[in-house]
């Protein structure tokens, strides 16, 4: 058939919005149920697989299409310098590819003009069309291309190692494009593919007589039926050859915006794609929340088209990550004062960053504008070149180990793993790059646990958020107080378990408020960086780690911001007295709000009791000649249980700061917090909510639903009973239940649990309000009719029976 024709057959399916659209033109094509048309996807029988076991998600699905766009373009451009990808010339890290291709010091776009990633965004464009319900989408990018003859082996193949020795690349694994395709139209996964090759990439292919031409297929999958038991996925190549046709350029037929006609690079239509929830206009819901969360940090902007009737300002908008939103988001104020704060810490002796953005609850009027970046699912993300590969929801911010309940909804941690080694980001995600690897999920998190719950900003938050929690407290708590207290002076029962039993400290925040600190307003190159005088000469517990502090008048972001940067460097002076670089040696180094913070560890088996090392931490500065030195010394002493201190006691206050110790009870009753309707959404409620303990840092806060509906009805029901005395009786019930929780939560994590039961039980549960609020739900119907019946029981005599009674 003459290639004009197969133009028009392409053209066809391009406009087409519906599988229905796609099967009859195939159809009256002849090539539908024409099964000699059709061809094994990779090649591979059983190729279902792999391609469904892919991405879980769509919207992770189909940030893949854009990692290669990005991809092909980064090839173009090596293939016009005439540059093999695979030679020693070419770049050897995305980086260094940006630098060399397009002049990008760093890969942060948001140091871009806007005129600048408009004009790089003309790379890479995604389109909606179709239905609101269910859209097509369009991937295209002018990027290299691909002749129809190596179609099978590029863009159809499965489990090849095209990119394997291209270090710029993001794509390795050869088969991630393909998650898609189980996310398109419901009966038949309808994909489009059309693609024609840069010339500057010709001279490195061989001979191919269709090399100047575009090719194009239609990929399909066939359900499980007699003749195979899983299902499988074909693409169109009658007789084995890929459809094509001769044209210069690709026009992309758009009703509510235009783009430029294509010259070559690569064009995927997603027929009918299913993107979850997110059904409306693509500028916002997919750019917001799918793009940023699962893109952060494109390597380049990507041009977003809105083709459908959506009544908007521009059909278009240029994307360029989840940190452009940022940058601009922190202008207007959504962002907390201090934030965000960067920590460099290590797996595996390997740096990662870990950047920690925490929102603001109300901003301008608006409630709860964190909504709009993070996704309880995903408050937690790791990134590689700016690609999300696994996430973790905000329970982690509630474990017991991080205590950060009460700003949990309100952070987002983008963990950084670039310099990970590919053997360790092997070990810790999945090929998929949307999920951790379980078995070494622990190795990760620890670091994260330690690392989030000791920072200086995420504790004085907590504690800001608490303070105004408990200034809407309801009335006077101290008939409360007084009530538990007789409770548990008349029950014996009750006494043994929470008195002798595990104590709880003081909830209260006991620091004079002469300690609260002013706002930092550091300086963008830092006059002074100096090691805090204590800190000059430190013991090194073996099996422990030590932490040195500096002072300076850095911002923040000195250390981690793209442009200017500052460095810092761990150096141990040998017997000679030189300075040797020492890097394995820092744990972790924060610097937030005048205080930079190095955690030294060294290595068990190669140091003794009685070492001595001089050390030194060197900080350079763009605005200065000579680095800034801070020299310290590490004695090492014998390994100290800190549980004990030395000596098997409790240690002693700390010399940093002094304070007096403060006695603690045998028991402090938790603050009780009082919730009304109104409050309901702020604190997760429903009418049927009953009880929410939120750990503070040192004890747990209980929030009441005071206007739960079982109590109410009570209320209501009960005209012989005051009200206050119901809510009295409600309050102090689901407080001992709380307490019960707490004793029981307590016990089982500090590994003294009762009973393997109960072990079990608080093992299934990420945090202990995840426990509180089901099971107080649960028994809220129950508490006010028990306590007001039973109380009233009385023994039958003829009632009571005896093991050496009958019973008729």
């Amino acid at each position: 058939m003459p290639s004009a024709n197969y133009k028009k057959l392409c053209m066809e399916l391009l406009e087409s919005n519906s599988e229905e659209q796609v099967v009859k033109i195939l159809k009256r094509w002849g090539f539908w149920d024409n099964e000699g048309a059709w061809q094994l996807y990779g090649g591979i029988e059983n190729n279902f697989s792999v391609i469904g076991n892919q991405q879980s998600s769509a919207q992770a699905a189909l940030i893949e299409k854009f990692v290669n766009s990005i991809d092909a373009v980064l090839m173009r451009e090596c293939y016009r310098r005439g540059i093999n990808p695979e030679s020693d010339s070419a770049p050897k890290s995305m980086e260094e590819a940006l630098e060399a291709f397009f002049g990008l010091k760093t890969n942060d776009l948001t140091l871009l003009s806007s005129k600048e990633r408009q004009k790089l965004a003309r790379n890479i464009g995604f389109i909606a069309t179709g239905s609101k319900e269910r859209p097509s989408l369009i991937v295209l990018d002018r990027g290299e291309g691909q002749s129809p003859k190596y179609f099978p082996d590029t863009l159809l193949s499965l489990n090849r190692s095209n990119k394997m020795r291209i270090f710029f690349v993001q794509g390795k694994f050869n088969m991630g494009g393909t998650g898609a395709l189980t996310f398109c139209s419901d009966e038949h996964n309808l994909q489009l593919i059309i693609s024609r090759r840069h010339p500057d990439a010709r001279r490195y292919d061989e001979h191919d007589p269709r090399g100047d031409e575009w090719g194009f297929t239609i990929v399909r999958r066939r359900k499980p039926s007699k003749n195979h038991r899983s299902s499988i996925y074909q693409y169109l190549a009658p007789a084995g050859q890929v459809l094509s046709f001769t044209s210069k350029t690709l026009d992309v037929p758009l009703e509510y915006s235009s783009i430029d006609p294509l010259e070559w690079g690569t064009l995927i239509k997603l027929y009918e794609y299913d993107l979850g929830n997110l059904k409306t206009n693509i500028k916002q819901d997919f750019f917001y929340y799918g793009a940023s969360l699962r893109l952060p940090q494109p390597a380049l902007p990507i041009m977003f088209y809105e083709d459908r009737n959506y009544k908007s300002d521009s059909p278009t908008l240029t994307y360029h990550g989840l940190y452009g939103r940022l940058a601009s988001t922190e202008e207007k104020g959504n962002i907390e004062d201090g934030f965000p704060v960067y920590i460099e810490a290590k797996v595996r002796r390997q740096p990662i960053m870990i950047e920690i953005y925490a929102f603001r609850k109300n901003f301008e009027g608006k409630r709860q504008p964190y909504k709009n970046f993070i996704r309880p699912s995903e408050a937690i993300i790791f990134t590689i070149n700016g690609q999300t590969h696994a996430t973790l929801s905000n329970g982690f911010f509630r474990r017991k180990r991080v205590k950060m309940d009460y700003i949990a909804d309100s952070l987002l941690v983008i963990v950084k793993c670039d310099q990970l080694d590919s053997e360790t980001r092997e070990d810790f995600f999945m090929n998929s790059r949307d999920r951790l690897r379980q078995r070494n999920l622990e190795e990760l998190e620890s670091v994260l646990e330690e690392e989030i719950a000791r920072h200086e900003a995420l504790k004085e938050l907590r504690e800001r958020r608490r303070r105004e929690a408990l200034s809407k407290k309801l009335g006077n708590d101290q008939p409360l107080v007084d009530l538990l207290n007789k409770i548990l002076k008349n029950s014996p029962t009750l006494a043994k378990i929470f008195i002798e039993g595990q104590r709880i400290s003081n909830p209260f925040d006991t620091r004079p408020a002469s300690e609260s600190q002013k706002r930092f307003e550091g300086k963008r190159f830092p006059t002074y960086f100096l090691i805090r005088e204590k800190h000059e000469k430190r013991n090194y517990p073996i099996g422990n780690t030590i932490r040195i502090q500096f002072e300076t008048d850095a911002v923040n972001d000195f250390f981690s911001r793209s442009e200017d940067r500052g460095t810092y460097s761990l150096c141990i002076y040998n017997d000679e007295g030189e300075c040797i670089p020492y890097p394995e040696g820092i744990k972790s180094f924060k610097l937030y709000n005048g205080t930079a913070t190095l955690v030294l560890q060294l290595p068990d088996d190669e140091i003794q009791v009685g070492d001595e090392y001089q050390c030194c931490l060197l900080v350079e500065s763009p605005d200065r000649i000579d680095p800034f030195e801070n020299k310290f010394t590490v004695t090492v002493v014998p390994h100290i249980d800190h549980s004990t201190g030395e000596a098997g006691k409790r240690k002693p206050p700390t010399e940093e700061g002094g304070g007096k110790r403060e006695q603690e009870q045998r028991l402090a009753t938790p603050e009780v917090i009082l919730i009304r309707e109104s409050e309901w959404e702020e604190h997760n409620f429903n009418k049927e909510s009953a009880l929410s303990i939120q750990p503070n840092g040192e004890s747990y806060d209980f929030y009441i639903n005071i206007d739960n509906v079982y109590l109410q009805t009570e209320i209501k029901a009960n005209t012989k009973i005051d009200r206050q005395v119901l809510e009295m009786q409600f309050q102090n019930a689901l407080v001992l239940f709380g307490l019960s929780i707490v004793r029981l939560y307590e016990a089982n994590n500090t590994g003294n649990g009762q009973n393997s039961e109960t072990t079990e039980i608080f093992q299934n549960y990420e945090n202990i309000d995840g426990l509180a609020r089901p099971l107080s739900c649960a028994i809220a119907p129950v508490l006010l009719p028990m306590i007001n019946s039973l109380g009233n029981l009385e023994l039958v005599e003829s009632a009571i029976v005896t093991d050496d009674q009958d019973v008729e």
